[in-house]
């Protein structure tokens, strides 16, 4: 045999065994495509595209799934087409644009935040003959730029409505509405939040919501009557107090997309008058007062008014009444009783009769300096005059003795009492 057909030979062998040999599975010419760099409007949509290549002979049924990542190359999956899931953060707002058998796809993205912002990869799987499922992935990936849909004046377009004022009566309840409006595009979550100051525009809170939380001199007589989701409610106050008269103002707290966080507040507010429960009226001839009516001086502003005697000055008053007409009474029975005595005593006594001839009649009667002088005039329709006249008190020991009848310039207390 020739050296020719031997090295033929070998040749056959040596291209049999090539033939016969595993695939090199890693040296395969494989690879995802992406773009670089995409940008688009907050609130609008986008479409990153994605296109794969590879050199292996894949499987009658190659299975070719799609899946995607962000933020970085082993970041979180935000589309898995084996499990057919979606991140929570692009529920309903993601889709992806690729048909089985096709090598190029995309996936789309709508109603774009801000926070969208990051690079988003591009991963495939499928199955092939020789080395088994594979899987390849971008390693650059695609870096996605949300930015502002507009410049947009975050200063205009919004308010807040209150009534000018209000009035209550002291004891009662109060209902202050407030009402607001703006133009902004409400973030997802706006996270709308109630408060209440008083007194000035800048004055303490009254009721924070955000908070849950209520002013010391409000506890437990205060609610803010509003539903989420609402741009007009109240606050409710009761068993109102001359104190509470003072200006409230509403203030609105909510989250925006473009404009962040935004504070509104009423610049008027709500002026509030708490009046007196009952008032006083006059009329030209009489006084009608009712108890309840505020007497009292407060911070620099006087009220005045009149109310009526309590029960303990009544009794007092009537008590001291009865005590005086018992005395005037008492004194009365004495004068008489005295009278008639000395009616008797004149009958003996001539001196006695020029006397009761006389147009006033005199008793005078002493005891221990004490004179007292009755004088009666039985044509007075029965009204009897009862006299007192007081001298200076004399010794125990000095004995008692008649006075002559004082001028009628003497000071004499008179009493009267109509039977």
């Amino acid at each position: 045999m020739g050296l020719a057909p031997l090295l033929l030979l070998l040749l056959a062998l040596l291209a049999s065994l090539l033939n016969a040999a595993p695939e090199n599975c890693g040296n395969q010419n494989f690879g995802v495509d992406q773009q670089k760099h995409l940008e688009a409007p907050e609130g609008g949509s986008i479409r990153i595209p994605c296109s794969f290549h590879h050199s292996w002979e894949v499987t009658k049924n190659p299975e070719v799934r799609i899946a995607w990542r962000w933020k970085n190359f082993h970041g979180d999956f935000i589309y898995n087409q084996t499990l057919s899931w979606t991140h929570e953060e692009f529920k309903d707002r993601l889709h992806l644009d690729w048909t089985q058998g096709q090598t190029r796809g995309a996936l789309l993205i709508w109603n774009l935040r801000r926070q969208d912002t990051s690079t988003y990869f591009c991963r495939v799987w499928l199955n092939t003959k020789t080395c088994g499922p594979q899987v390849f992935q971008s390693i650059q990936g695609t870096k996605l730029s949300v930015t502002p849909a507009a410049p947009e004046n975050c200063n205009t377009g919004h308010g807040i409505n209150q009534q000018e004022h209000l009035e209550a009566l002291e004891g009662g309840s109060i209902r202050i509405p407030c009402s607001f409006h703006h133009n902004w595009e409400l973030a997802e979550n706006p996270e709308v939040k109630i408060g209440w100051r008083w007194k000035h525009l800048n004055g303490d809170f009254i009721y924070k919501q955000t908070l849950n939380w209520d002013h010391k001199e409000f506890k437990d007589r205060l609610r803010l009557d509003w539903t989420q989701g609402q741009t007009e409610g109240a606050l409710l106050i009761w068993n109102l107090q001359r104190r509470d008269t003072t200006t409230y103002f509403c203030q609105v707290t909510l989250n925006t997309k473009r404009c962040g966080k935004r504070v509104i507040q009423s610049i008027r507010g709500t002026k509030l008058s708490v009046t007196p429960a009952t008032k006083t009226t006059q009329g030209p001839t009489s006084t009608a007062a009712t108890t309840g009516v505020d007497t009292s001086v407060n911070k620099g502003d006087t009220h005045t008014g009149s109310s009526p005697l309590s029960p303990g000055t009544l009794a007092g008053v009537a008590a001291a009444g009865a005590v005086l007409g018992i005395a005037i009474l008492g004194l009365i029975l004495y004068l008489s009783w005295k009278r008639s005595k000395g009616s008797k005593a004149a009958e003996d006594t001539p001196a006695r009769e020029s006397l009761q001839n006389t147009e006033c009649k005199y008793e005078n009667v002493e005891n221990k300096g004490h004179r007292i002088d009755a004088k009666l005039d039985p044509t007075d329709d029965g009204i009897t005059y009862a006299s007192l006249s007081l001298s200076q008190l004399t010794s125990p020991a000095e004995p008692s003795r008649l006075h002559p009848h004082r001028g009628p310039q003497e000071e004499t207390l008179y009493s009267t009492l109509k039977t």
